[in-house]
């Protein structure tokens, strides 16, 4: 029997419909019994074809699915601060026609009587200031303490309690690449963003020196992005904690934000609270990090001591004794490096007697200083 030229073409056809089943069955039996062995974080090509290939690891393991948890826990905690005049330079500046032009920026509430947390540019000069709570609630709000070399100030409101008070975390355990997000309620509806820690201790200033210009504090640099829409507001970790107070964005209008660590707000709100300023204490010295290559030299833990790369006339270090080339390693009993001494000195109370530990060409020398107050 003569088979036609369609006839060959359906046969032909039908066999390597068969041989793909038949290979398919295959492969899925294969799977079926290796699939234990694929590794948690790694997901398969659909197009591997006969062609070996490796897992391909999920971008962002860590991240998750949704930040609305996250946010929706925060944000009854989060207020909007706003004052009596019109506001030069707030958040209405960046939403077109937006409908409050009074908006300050937000605030979050740290305590069951009352207390809030904002940032010191935006109650320097705004007069009188009100806070309305997420369930619409209006208070006057006092200024208690202001801090404008960290940027902080802790307000008052005579809410009835209980108040949503914000879980405080620490920003000493954060890491680079863990994701935060910022929020923020200028205009009385929740605004946020998210993003991942870019710097942890940035510091802008490393001179324990104390000018007029110069900041001693370190940042946490984010590129979740920080604008007046959020400044003042709390940035949060995963676990729903705050890490630090929303601060700014890189000038011009950057996509880096900034925001001052938690653990450093800790440190003066009893000062905020009892005297309504910081004030500081200083030793007069600069210090810069301590290479890896004379840490090792010195048997120092990576990361740790702090050289003195200058000394000024006539100051507290001075008169101990520091000179250029010390490394200071404990102060007041804490550990020290080039990042943690400034906000050691500045914490340690003026007009007090401190020892720290020393190392003076490869000697361990234990030292006495009387701190003074930081020069204004």
């Amino acid at each position: 029997m003569k088979v036609g030229p369609t006839v060959v073409l359906l046969l032909s056809a039908a066999a390597i419909s068969l041989t793909g089943c038949r290979r398919k069955a295959a492969e899925s039996s294969a799977v079926g019994k290796d699939s234990a062995h694929l590794a948690k974080d790694s997901v398969t090509t659909p197009f591997s074809s006969d062609k070996k290939t490796g897992p391909v690891r999920i971008v962002y393991p860590a991240a998750p699915g949704s930040f609305v948890d996250i946010i929706r826990e925060v944000s009854s905690s989060v207020v909007k601060l706003s004052a009596e005049s019109s506001v030069s330079g707030g958040p209405a500046t960046l939403v077109p026609q937006a409908s409050d032009q009074r908006a300050l920026g937000s605030g979050f509430i740290v305590s069951n009587d009352g207390h809030l947390l904002t940032s010191d540019r935006l109650v320097a000069s705004s007069g009188a200031i009100t806070a309305e709570l997420a369930n619409g609630q209006r208070y006057p709000a006092r200024i208690i303490g202001r801090d404008a070399r960290l940027d902080v100030a802790l307000l008052k409101i005579d809410a009835p309690p209980p108040l949503a008070v914000v879980r405080q975390g620490s920003s000493a355990d954060l890491s680079v690449g863990e994701w935060v997000v910022a929020v923020g309620r200028p205009f009385g509806t929740t605004v946020s963003t998210a993003g991942i820690v870019s710097s942890v201790g940035l510091l802008i200033n490393s001179a324990i020196v104390g000018r007029t210009q110069a900041n001693l504090e370190s940042f946490i640099v984010t590129d979740a992005r920080i604008s007046a829409l959020h400044a003042g507001g709390p940035l949060i970790n995963t676990a729903g904690e705050v890490v630090g107070v929303a601060t700014a964005s890189e000038p011009g209008g950057g996509s880096t934000g900034f925001a001052v660590p938690i653990d450093q707000v800790k440190q003066i709100l009893p000062m905020l609270r009892e005297n309504g300023v910081v004030r500081r204490a200083w030793i007069g010295i600069y210090v810069r990090e301590v290479t890896a290559e004379l840490a090792t030299e010195l048997e120092l833990t990576p990361g740790s001591g702090a050289l003195i790369t200058d000394v000024v006339d006539t100051g507290p270090g001075d008169a101990a004794g520091l000179v250029r080339g010390d490394i200071v390693i404990e102060f007041d009993g804490h550990p020290a490096s080039h990042r943690t001494l400034p906000g050691l000195v500045a914490i340690a109370g003026i007009n007090r007697s401190v020892d720290l530990s020393i190392i003076r060409n490869r000697e361990h020398l234990k030292l006495s200083i009387v701190t003074g107050p930081m020069p204004e």
